[in-house]
């Protein structure tokens, strides 16, 4: 019965999604992606000690959050292994971030409903989609979802941060060896990131043939590239020949499927690699935190052990739709 529910899952949503004309794929954001990229929500129910007292204003704020965010996940991005305390309060900044961004434009988003799909300028829509993504992305790994409130989103992320602020860091000091598995693990990591994130575009039809083809090609060589350089290392050289059949693959779902458990077996090669940065919780001291931050990491806690189960069976299902597409994954798996 599972197996039959997951292939007409599918075969509807691919269907639905082939429904689509020359001129929305091109678009790449759809009607229906408006409702979860939401509307303005002004944040006013703010943590003590996020922003400067002086900061009371959501432009003020908003402007402070835009730089944070600049500052922690660009200028030093290299850090955020290293100071997730830092790591959370800028996931707190995104959310006024964000909200800003759907404030400016406003004009857009009314724009893009009212004349869809006869859209001349859709880069900004675009960049709101994405920015979204991202949103999404972040709130999932706390177990928050998109429809929870920015100022919901803004306590838990401080919550964490308090907690992160609480540890004690403790810094390995790394072989030339083991840091430059690191590297290569972090390249493979991100040419499969590539690639999973277009294979989703193709399969929900945002992207036309001749980019999806071109830009597949592209990351396929670098894959492959990168790989090389890793093959001396037992798991890697699986990795690689799962990576060769899952490049066979033409059909979007399948191919879906391919990169997100090859991003999956990557998750788990990275668990048993050396880590330079440990961050101890065992001191941590919780009576100076609010009743409603010990429910936030009590949610968090539930949350997580929930997400688990939940990546556990999207895997099962990916590897259900790889057998019903022809390719034996059990039998690589168990080599694996």
């Amino acid at each position: 019965m599972k197996k039959i529910f997951f292939i007409l899952l599918f075969f509807l949503t691919f269907n639905y999604a082939n429904a689509r004309s020359e001129k929305e794929i091109k678009i790449g954001v759809f009607l229906e992606d408006l409702k979860d990229i939401g509307k303005f929500d002004n944040i006013s129910d703010v943590p003590k000690g996020l922003f400067p007292e002086n900061l009371n204003t959501f432009h003020s704020r908003s402007t402070k959050s835009q730089n944070e965010v600049g500052r922690i996940f660009v200028q030093q991005k290299g850090l955020m292994e290293k100071y997730p305390d830092r790591l959370m309060k800028a996931m707190a900044y995104f959310e006024f971030f964000y909200m800003n961004e759907l404030k400016n434009n406003k004009d857009t988003l009314e724009r893009f409903e009212s004349n869809y799909p006869n859209i001349l300028n859709y880069k900004n829509i675009q960049k709101l989609h994405n920015l979204n993504k991202a949103r999404k992305t972040m709130r999932e790994a706390i177990g928050l979802s998109i429809n929870e409130s920015p100022e919901k989103a803004v306590s838990m992320f401080y919550t964490m941060h308090l907690m992160f602020k609480q540890s004690n860091l403790e810094i390995k000091k790394l072989s030339k060896e083991e840091k430059k598995r690191i590297k290569l693990h972090k390249n493979i990591s991100k040419e499969i990131g590539k690639a999973k994130s277009l294979a989703e575009k193709k399969f929900e039809n945002r992207i036309l043939d001749k980019k999806f083809n071109k830009d597949l090609n592209k990351i396929k060589k670098n894959l492959s590239k990168a790989l090389s350089k890793a093959e001396h290392i037992k798991e890697y050289e699986l990795l690689s020949s799962f990576i060769i059949e899952v490049n066979k693959l033409d059909d979007p779902s399948t191919l879906t499927s391919g990169y997100n458990l090859a991003g999956f077996i990557l998750g788990d090669i990275k668990n048993n690699m050396p880590k330079k940065f440990y961050h101890d919780l065992t001191k941590a001291k919780f009576d100076t935190f609010t009743q409603d931050q010990l429910k936030n990491l009590g949610e968090i806690t539930k949350a997580s052990k929930l997400n688990k189960n939940i990546k556990s069976n999207d895997i099962q299902l990916d590897i259900l739709n790889l057998e019903n597409g022809g390719m034996p994954v059990n039998k690589l798996l168990d080599v694996y």
